[in-house]
């Protein structure tokens, strides 16, 4: 599945438009992702299977992890937040290096601290209110991997008259779903 979402030009951000930027090789960025998956259950990702023949296996691609993700521009973010007066006003020394989408030294040292959010919820919530949103077709941050951390949250719901989930309009037109 995520050979073909990465390799066939899916935007996996959604689903429903264009991928920005064609179809690059992707590869490295999709071993990163994988990698902290693995690395989660303590597991060694595997090797990767050798490009097919034909040429729709997998990319290859050398580079490292510093590489947009597959359909995203961000040229405006990097732009804009490597700007000194943006930097300056963020209060980042000049000694930081330039801010990048994806960095190979972040990835080198990053290490998951926290298998689920679900505590920190659990803490926050007494005191603040909270929007937990994802779109539909939205393959990188999926509805239902939202929905399932909500409802193990096992909060009572919005009010005792309302159904559990009931639907959310904006302007009479369906925005999703409230729970």
């Amino acid at each position: 599945a995520m050979h073909f979402i990465y390799d066939t030009g899916l935007n996996e951000y959604a689903l429903y438009r264009d991928c920005a930027g064609g179809l690059p090789p992707h590869y490295s960025r999709w071993r990163m992702a994988m990698s902290h998956l693995f690395n989660t259950y303590g597991l060694s990702l595997p090797d990767p299977p050798k490009p097919q023949i034909n040429g729709s296996g997998m990319h290859t691609s050398t580079n490292r992890v510093g590489v947009i993700p597959p359909c995203l521009n961000a040229t405006a973010e990097i732009a804009w937040l490597n700007d000194p007066d943006v930097r300056k006003a963020l209060h980042i020394p000049d000694v930081v290096q330039p801010w990048d989408f994806c960095s190979d030294n972040v990835h080198d040292q990053y290490k998951t601290v926290y298998s689920s959010m679900h505590d920190q919820y659990m803490a926050l919530l007494p005191k603040y209110r909270a929007l937990v949103y994802n779109g539909d077709t939205d393959l990188a941050c999926n509805f239902l991997g939202s929905q399932w951390f909500v409802e193990a949250l096992n909060l009572p719901a919005l009010s005792p008259t309302t159904p559990e989930t009931q639907p959310w309009t904006y302007n009479d037109q369906g925005a999703g779903f409230v729970k």
